[in-house]
């Protein structure tokens, strides 16, 4: 279970990335970066290959969350409303 939590917040930064990332290469980058960090740890804590499905899942629920937050900023959404 803690593998999903780390999964999950560990993506909610690289969401936020995502969102102001114009160029798609610095996109898939960091929608990419924390693959190899939770192989890592799925294989170390000797994990089953059933967790991957949860541990994606939740990955993607963190990139959209960082991408939701990062656009409730306070700072984006006054400048938003400057343009």
């Amino acid at each position: 279970m803690a593998i999903i939590l780390i999964s999950f917040l560990l993506n909610i930064p690289m969401g936020m990335l995502v969102d102001g990332a114009k160029n798609l290469a610095l996109k898939l980058l960091f929608i990419h970066l924390p693959v190899p960090i939770l192989m890592l740890l799925r294989k170390t804590w000797q994990l089953e290959k059933l967790f991957i499905i949860a541990i994606i899942l939740f990955a993607i629920i963190g990139l959209l969350t960082g991408k939701w937050m990062n656009k409730r900023r306070p700072q984006n959404i006054s400048a938003k409303k400057n343009v």
